[in-house]
């Protein structure tokens, strides 16, 4: 489950993400990200498409801290007129962080917050999203 805020409204939605540690410690790791983020808005939505790096602290296996940045496009569409002048793709880019707290071996609660900085040609706007769920570590 995820809301996006642009100070004025939120959204519901959701997002799901894929990374990969490249580089691991006992401490930490670094590794690929790919997000992809939907939520709906009073009459449009937002589809976020971005990849980065994360960086993790591996030290405690209970708790699992994070950080992250990543970037991609973000595409609005507004449902209250047709055609191509409906929807606008713009540059994202999103530093974050959150923590996954783990349940068994094989699924972790994780909660996380995403600032998001928009460009719209020459006009900035930021949005944040908070995301709460589960996740799954695949391959262990």
């Amino acid at each position: 489950m995820s809301f996006l805020t642009d100070g004025e409204e939120t959204g519901t939605g959701f997002s799901v993400d894929i990374s990969k540690a490249l580089v691991s410690s006992r401490r930490m790791s670094i590794g690929g990200i790919g997000d992809f983020g939907w939520h709906h808005f009073d009459g449009y939505t937002s589809m976020s498409f971005m990849g980065g790096a994360r960086v993790a602290a591996t030290g405690n296996a209970r708790f699992v801290p994070f950080g992250q940045f990543m970037i991609g496009p973000v595409r609005f569409s507004t449902s209250f007129c047709s055609g191509e002048e409906c929807s606008e793709t713009d540059l994202a880019f999103a530093p974050g962080g959150g923590v996954d707290a783990r349940i068994t071996d094989r699924m972790n609660l994780r909660a996380q917050i995403d600032f998001f900085i928009i460009r719209f040609g020459d006009e900035t706007e930021h949005a944040t999203r908070f995301t709460c769920g589960v996740s799954m570590p695949i391959g262990k």
